[in-house]
């Protein structure tokens, strides 16, 4: 039995154009009548446009279908099978990453109103960052390393951090803070990220927890931390390191614009 075009596009859903397309890469090979050049397609042309299509499903390349369908050992179809299976774990270990990060930032932004300057004691884990920027000033402007590259690979997974040096806050400095992408230490290391020469750490610390809100562009300062650095000394604390805060989200209500930041100041007894 053979089947000319429109039918096989009425049979498979697949586009005429795309019939045409098939047959250049060499996924089906149809009888070209040389009276009319008319194509026409045997049972075993629509089997293999099935397998095709049940294939790129599973994200095969056109070039390793081909190869595949037409080809292929069955080491070598094992071989290829196995390669696409790893392919999927890797990518559903990131899926699962995202999904707790998704949830985690859910969970942040309905719970603002009630955790706004609430303080809480925090047991932080590692986690590795790297900085982007001073206050208004962007130290890739020019020049976007290999290393912040690998980076900006992380994004969905990284966490916007900014940083005050806790010099500044002891002297009631200038207002001096540094912005960055940040990753939990343990997915750091599932996705292979290396450190490089920018790249810095935060160990695990005992830490103060704060939720602050900051307005609009320019608003933001350390005196944000003002409740929470009242809290560590009417408790006898002091503060051991950089305190941190995580942006987690910047809404757009009654007209303003509302930052959120969750802090974290490390402490020691």
């Amino acid at each position: 039995m053979r089947y000319r075009a429109k039918e096989v596009s009425r049979i498979t859903g697949i586009p005429v154009d795309t019939l045409r397309y098939f047959e250049k890469i060499g996924v089906i090979s149809p009888k070209i009548d040389k009276n009319n050049n008319y194509r026409y397609y045997s049972a075993w042309d629509i089997n293999f446009l099935f397998e095709y299509l049940n294939y790129r499903k599973l994200e095969y390349s056109s070039k390793d279908l081909v190869q595949y369908i037409h080809h292929a050992s069955l080491q070598e179809q094992i071989d290829m099978t196995k390669k696409q299976s790893d392919y999927f774990r890797k990518k559903l270990d990131h899926y699962h990453m995202l999904y707790d990060q998704s949830r985690k930032h859910l969970d942040a932004i309905c719970t603002i109103e009630g955790n706004l300057g609430k303080i809480e004691f925090k047991t932080m884990p590692e986690y590795k960052y790297i900085l982007y920027r001073q206050n208004y000033y962007f130290y890739n402007a020019k020049t976007v390393s290999q290393e912040f590259e690998s980076w900006l690979g992380c994004l969905g997974l990284t966490e916007n951090v900014v940083i005050i040096p806790k010099e500044i806050i002891d002297t009631q400095g200038d207002n001096k803070y540094f912005w960055g992408l940040m990753l939990r230490k343990d997915w750091f290391e599932k996705l292979n990220m290396t450190d490089g020469e920018n790249t810095r750490t935060i160990g695990s610390a005992q830490c103060i927890k704060i939720l602050v809100e900051a307005k609009e562009e320019g608003t933001f300062h350390y005196q944000l931390l003002d409740q929470a650095m009242e809290f560590i000394k009417e408790h006898g604390f002091t503060l051991s390191g950089d305190p941190f805060g995580i942006l987690l989200t910047r809404s757009h209500d009654q007209g303003k614009i509302h930052r959120y930041i969750e802090f974290y100041l490390p402490i020691s007894f």
